[in-house]
């Protein structure tokens, strides 16, 4: 009963003695409590000592104080005690950058921590397989180690020239280069792309593979044969090879692309047209006539030139110049109606009205590819003519006699 009114006495001054608003004070005030009260009761007030809205003064990590079960208290992080009152120690799983700790990953490596508290970075000498590192020398291309950390392999898209070739069978050949497959400049198997090298590198444009010329693939840059690419490729029967048509060499162009060879100097009648020498056509003769003339020109009617075939060719395609469309001569008898026509001496009238393609008379149209009957004389094979082709009177139409009958019937 004494100890409990000890207790109550002393706690009752103590609350009195907070009044102060002095933490030290009541801190030595509230140590004097528990020192007072051990010996009739365990432990101190379990209430806080400071009435409501005074500072805390009971013990805590961070107080700048170390109390019962603290290590070390430097008020927080330090270079020497970590935030939760412990020492300073790589692998305890706190990070303490004050102390030097990039990361604590609790001693052992992570994906983003060493175990020596440090940050993961190739190069920094520590093996870090959780980083998936699987090598460590430094960050730089070695025999044994690239330089990302991994081991050295043909295909991996790290060229590293110390490094031994894995993707070939030579046991001392090293990486020349790694594109991490074909690429422009680099095979597969980590080696220079070059023509003949028994690899078809179809990323750097090779369709072939040979190191001389086949009749289907050019030895110089392993591309299909072609008359046209500009390549003279000698296993074909190629004479030339300018790439387009030129005034030395024929090429494949887009009149003549019939898949045939035409690699060979341009000769008028070799059946290919070169526009670059002036040829127009090409019927694979030399003969005129035909269309095509004997220098590779159009035949045509109107170009001014007299071809086979041709009775005239004035130039043009006008009709009534004496020479007509088809290039034949606009005269009487010649078979065509012309809308003027040259007379046999030279002169030229207006008007056909007839054309039988003879000058012959007696035949309906006279010499001069004019009607006979209605001209008023009766010609050979005329019953009469009265000069007018009409109907009536003793002479029809047809410039033969009426019936008698129809000649009563009129009058």
């Amino acid at each position: 009963m004494l100890s409990q009114e000890l207790f109550k006495s002393h706690e009752s001054n103590l609350r009195t003695v907070a009044t102060i608003r002095s933490p030290t004070f009541v801190r030595v005030a509230w140590l004097a409590c528990c020192l007072l009260t051990t010996a009739v009761m365990t432990g101190c007030p379990v209430d806080d000592p400071m009435i409501s809205g005074t500072p805390d003064a009971r013990p805590r990590c961070g107080d700048g104080n170390v109390d019962p079960g603290e290590t070390c208290d430097d008020g927080g992080e330090s270079a020497t005690c970590d935030n939760d009152c412990t020492p300073v120690e790589c692998g305890d799983n706190v990070p303490n950058m004050t102390a030097g700790e990039e990361c604590d990953s609790g001693g052992v490596d992570a994906a983003d921590c060493n175990a020596d508290c440090t940050s993961v970075e190739c190069g920094d000498g520590v093996l870090n397989a959780a980083a998936g590192e699987e090598c460590e020398e430094g960050g730089i291309n070695t025999a044994t180690c690239d330089s990302d950390c991994t081991k050295p392999e043909c295909g991996d898209g790290l060229h590293n020239p110390l490094a031994k070739n894995d993707g070939t069978d030579d046991p001392d050949d090293v990486e020349s280069c790694d594109e991490g497959g074909d690429g422009a400049t680099c095979n597969e198997d980590c080696t220079p792309v070059e023509c003949g090298d028994d690899h078809i590198n179809m990323v750097a444009g090779e369709t072939c593979e040979t190191k001389s010329d086949r009749d289907d693939c050019d030895s110089h840059d392993c591309t299909a044969a072609e008359c046209g690419d500009g390549y003279l490729n000698t296993a074909t029967d190629e004479i030339c090879d300018d790439g387009p048509a030129s005034v030395a060499c024929n090429g494949n162009d887009d009149d003549d692309d019939d898949g045939d060879n035409d690699c060979f100097p341009p000769i008028c009648g070799d059946g290919r047209v070169n526009r670059v020498v002036g040829e127009q056509c090409d019927d694979d003769n030399s003969l005129p006539g035909d269309g095509c003339s004997a220098d590779c020109q159009h035949e045509r009617c109107g170009d001014g030139t007299l071809d086979d075939l041709e009775v005239c060719d004035d130039g043009n395609n006008e009709a009534g110049d004496g020479c007509s469309p088809a290039c034949l001569p606009e005269t009487c008898g010649n078979g065509i109606l012309d809308e003027t026509y040259m007379l046999s001496n030279g002169d030229t009238v207006p008007g056909e009205q007839c054309d039988d393609g003879n000058v012959v008379a007696g035949d309906g149209c006279d010499p001069v590819c004019l009607l006979e009957c209605g001209n008023g004389q009766v010609d050979e094979n005329e019953e009469c003519d009265d000069g007018d082709r009409q109907p009536g009177g003793d002479c029809a139409a047809d410039c033969t006699n009426e019936p008698l009958s129809s000649v009563i019937e009129e009058r």
